[in-house]
């Protein structure tokens, strides 16, 4: 493997964090979820639903506006993290093949289909002032 290249992280791995143990050795353990009954429930209304791109399924949760730009927000703010990380419209139904691909910046959802599928994440944003967020994430 060449040095510096990036590792390829299993979904396991991607939940999970690093932690130092009592004997200063490093393990892993999973991210918690403080209000997993709202998380639940934002899944659960994408489930069955068919991939807002392509039209496949499964589908997984995509979080339109970032977690970690929610995360900032919520931080500078004094909002409730939890309830903003949960906002039902902030969701987007994507299959994992469309998901990966907007993540990796190949292929990255139109705003045309946020206008279709979710068009209440602009309301979303605009109470949160990041109108400017989605304009560059998602441009016309």
């Amino acid at each position: 493997m060449k040095r510096g290249a990036p590792l390829k992280r299993t979904p396991l791995e991607r939940r999970t964090e690093l932690v130092r143990s009592s004997s200063r050795k490093l393990r892993r353990r999973a991210r918690r979820v403080t209000n997993r009954d709202a998380a639940e429930a934002w899944g659960k209304g994408i489930r069955g639903k068919p991939c807002a791109v392509c039209g496949r399924g499964p589908c997984q949760g995509h979080h339109v506006i970032t977690q970690q730009q929610l995360r900032r927000i919520a931080r500078t703010n004094a909002l409730d993290l939890q309830s903003l990380l949960w906002d039902s419209r902030n969701r987007l139904p994507l299959c994992e093949a469309c998901h990966y691909a907007h993540h990796q910046r190949r292929r990255t959802v139109p705003r045309a289909v946020l206008r279709r599928h979710c068009p209440k994440v602009f309301q979303f944003a605009r109470e949160l002032d990041l109108e400017w967020w989605l304009e560059r994430e998602y441009p016309s």
